[in-house]
């Protein structure tokens, strides 16, 4: 039976589903513990709704049931989740061994298991207005404080990864998904758990809808600054670089010392102006193209002040990584606004090279710069000879 109780679930339902379908077509540019994060999001939502619809007695019992161990396996998936997509989000920037990912993946399963196909979570249900309740068990002290504590350890990590993140755009995407969650572990925590466990039973979890907006707020984070996508890092064992930021007046001599680079390392990442890129740079390199019909238009001026952001993602994937920007000279003269700055640009990139072991080469023409611009661009940087 459709009443108010059910409203929120269907709301978050809905919600999830486009999550799952947005998350989707960016699967190439996002880490796929985002989608496993919306997906296990929309079954909590559809078990709340099942155990909702089912309303007050004479309704079937069953389906209370059937909604609340959905609730049970999703719930006990998220703390493993949970830190998974933090130690992802918004750049791969901890090199956390697999195996402690499968430890915790691990664990949610058996507790799953448990929770869900006995009654140490679940011992039976209580009737109160408007429709059914779960009577906890044992196992509700376990199965929740597990998710307690995932979802603190991961609000954690966010907020250390906005400390750390060399990019303002970074920092920023951290901060707000870590405040999200911030706010919806209040909620869980208040509405869902502690009041099982003080005996209060008559009260409604305010569950889905906060989780649903943290959903919201990762989705626009995911378009705004994850759409440019690109092949992972693959570096060859043994080979090592100089880290560092340099610069280079030579455009070819530039681009040559790149492909060095790159066929010492294995990957590198090339970005220009121009639309014409050389094939022996298309075969070895990721390339990201600025120009009205690139991958970022330079008129797009929010797109621009996430610049950085993209050499930070790409460099955070693993130390040793190579890039090369030319056309600095152009996005200098003709494209960069009075809102961005050149200097914390430029500094953003120095503290990525140094931050992530990685090269990162600046390629432009002085010719075309005024003197600032050109001081600005080899600061702190090492001349290529």
């Amino acid at each position: 039976m459709l009443t108010w109780y059910s409203v929120p679930p269907v709301v978050a339902v809905f919600i999830f589903a486009i999550l799952l379908v947005c998350f989707a077509r960016l699967r190439k540019s996002i880490h796929y513990s985002a989608f496993l994060y919306a997906f296990l999001f929309f079954l909590w939502s559809l078990g709340e709704f099942i155990e909702r619809i089912a309303g007050p007695p004479p309704a079937d019992r069953e389906i209370a049931v059937l909604g609340l161990k959905i609730i049970a396996i999703a719930g006990a998936f998220l703390p493993a989740t949970f830190v998974h997509f933090a130690c992802k989000f918004p750049v791969t920037q901890r090199k956390v061994p697999d195996i402690v990912f499968g430890i915790l993946y691990g664990v949610s399963g058996v507790i799953a298991f448990v929770s869900a196909g006995t009654d140490f979570l679940v011992e039976g249900l209580i009737v109160y207005e408007p429709g059914w309740g779960a009577d906890f068990g044992a196992g509700m002290l376990v199965w929740g404080t597990y998710m307690i504590a995932g979802t603190i350890a991961s609000i954690a990590i966010l907020e250390k990864s906005s400390f750390e993140l060399q990019s303002s755009a970074g920092r920023s995407q951290a901060r707000i998904v870590g405040i999200a969650l911030a706010i919806s572990l209040c909620f869980a925590a208040i509405t869902g758990y502690v009041p099982p466990l003080l005996g209060v039973e008559d009260i409604y979890p305010l569950t889905t809808i906060p989780f649903a907006i943290t959903g919201l707020l990762m989705l626009h984070a995911f378009l705004k600054y994850h759409q440019v996508t690109w092949i992972p890092v693959k570096l060859l064992d043994g080979k090592k670089i100089e880290k560092g930021y340099y610069w280079c007046s030579d455009i070819n001599y530039g681009r040559k010392h790149f492909l060095e680079m790159v066929q010492q390392v294995g990957s590198g990442l090339f970005v220009t102006t121009d639309p014409q890129i050389p094939d022996e740079i298309h075969k070895v390199a990721k390339v990201i193209v600025l120009g009205k019909n690139g991958d970022i238009n330079p008129m797009d001026e929010d797109k621009m002040r996430m610049f950085t952001f993209l050499i930070e993602k790409f460099v955070s994937q693993e130390e040793r990584s190579v890039v090369l920007i030319e056309g600095f000279d152009e996005l200098l003269a003709h494209y960069f606004y009075s809102t961005i700055s050149v200097p914390e640009m430029f500094g953003e990139l120095r503290r990525c090279a140094e931050r992530y072991n990685a090269r990162i080469i600046c390629s432009f023409n002085p010719s075309i710069l005024e003197d600032w611009q050109v001081e600005e661009i080899k600061k702190d940087g090492v001349r290529l000879k």
